[in-house]
């Protein structure tokens, strides 16, 4: 079997990446239906991304609170929600699970246009103020798929806090943001690579913590870059 210098697979993956264009997801309208919702207590989280707005989740307690994992990063252009009662809903939207970057208070049956349009991936709602259960019948998030282009920062001094989806073997740096390129089920955004190991760990989420000594190399998408930085 004929071995490639790293620096020749380089070029090949370089090659590759002009020829076929930019790698997108499937573009989407109404992006949270049937998307994984929780709620702290309570029942049928679901309800609020059913599609449907004659069906509602609810809360038991008055200080629950409801989130939306969407898998994927969005851009969101227009946010509604959907409630048969007067409440104030905040609702705030991140990259990484609890570090929320768009925030606002809305009333029932309006729409929220966030100043910036993300990506984003989780969502938080609560009630505002929190006096009541919390009462959801349709959560509406409409915009498109963020494009995987091959733009990436790359970081020292990072552990990842989540376990990765795939590890590969016997690659060298730029194979390894390659090949998170194009791992798109599940979606990988963030890939580690341990020069001394030559292997590559995949990453579905950006959630992580400082460790000045891990030497890994962390290459993160240039959209994403903010949050790994002071």
């Amino acid at each position: 079997m004929v071995e490639f210098s790293c620096d020749v697979r380089r070029k090949f993956i370089v090659l590759i990446l002009v020829m076929c264009g930019t790698l997108d997801y499937t573009k989407a309208n109404h992006v949270a239906i049937g998307k994984n919702a929780r709620q702290t207590d309570g029942s049928n989280a679901s309800l609020a991304v059913d599609g449907r707005t004659d069906t509602c989740s609810q809360t038991a307690s008055v200080s629950a609170e409801w989130t939306l994992d969407l898998t994927e990063y969005y851009l969101i252009d227009g946010v509604k929600i959907y409630a048969d009662n007067e409440t104030k809903y905040k609702i705030e939207m991140g990259l990484a699970l609890g570090q929320y970057e768009a925030v606002t208070i809305m009333n029932t049956n309006t729409y929220w246009y966030p100043a910036s349009n993300g990506p984003y991936r989780h969502v938080r709602i609560t009630a505002n103020p929190q006096n009541q259960p919390l009462k959801l019948c349709e959560l509406e998030l409409w915009g498109d798929s963020k494009p995987r282009t091959p733009q990436f920062r790359v970081f020292t001094g990072i552990a990842m806090s989540n376990p990765p989806v795939r590890t590969v073997s016997s690659v060298c740096q730029i194979e390894c943001s390659s090949i998170c390129l194009g791992q798109t089920k599940p979606a990988c955004v963030t890939a580690q690579f341990d020069q001394s190991r030559k292997s590559c760990a995949l990453f579905d989420g950006f959630e992580h913590v400082e460790s000045p000594t891990n030497a890994n190399k962390t290459v993160v998408f240039a959209f994403a870059a903010h949050i790994f930085t002071k």
